[in-house]
C-alpha cells in the first residue's frame, strides 16, 4: 500500500478528538477519521484507515456511474454485486436509504464469516 497523498485537514470534534478530514486522488468522498488512526491509498483508490490500539480496521471503495441512479436503482445493483461477492442473498428490505442534498446514500450491514460488514 502506499501512503495517502490526497488532500486533508483536521479539526477538534465535540469530545475533544482531533479528526482528520480526508479526500482520496478521485475525490469521491470527505471522510473524517481520528487522527491517531493511520490511512493509505494504494493505486486503485481503495482507502484503508487502521487503528493500532483497537486494531479496528476500515477499508472504503467507490465506484463512479455514468448515469445517476434513484435509491431503488442503487440498492438493486448494489445488492447484485454484493450478493455475488459474498455468496449470500440480499433483499432490498437488507438496506437503509438516506436522502441528501446531492445524493442518494445507501447502507447495507451483514455479518459474513464473522465479520461485520457496513
Amino acid at each position: 500500500m502506499l501512503l495517502t497523498t490526497g488532500i486533508s485537514s483536521s479539526a477538534i470534534n465535540e469530545d475533544g478528538v482531533r479528526m482528520t478530514s480526508y479526500v482520496p486522488e478521485s475525490n469521491a468522498y470527505d471522510i473524517y477519521y481520528p487522527s491517531h488512526y493511520q490511512i493509505y491509498e494504494d493505486e486503485t483508490g481503495i482507502v484503508s484507515l487502521f487503528d493500532s490500539v483497537s486494531k479496528l480496521s476500515i477499508t472504503i471503495s467507490s465506484h463512479a456511474l455514468e448515469k445517476k441512479l434513484s435509491g431503488e436503482g442503487l440498492i438493486d445493483l448494489l445488492s447484485g454485486f454484493v450478493g455475488d461477492y459474498f455468496g449470500k442473498k440480499i433483499s432490498n428490505n437488507d438496506w437503509k436509504d438516506y436522502k441528501s442534498k446531492f445524493d442518494n446514500l445507501v447502507e447495507l450491514t451483514i455479518t459474513v464469516d464473522q465479520t461485520n460488514w457496513v
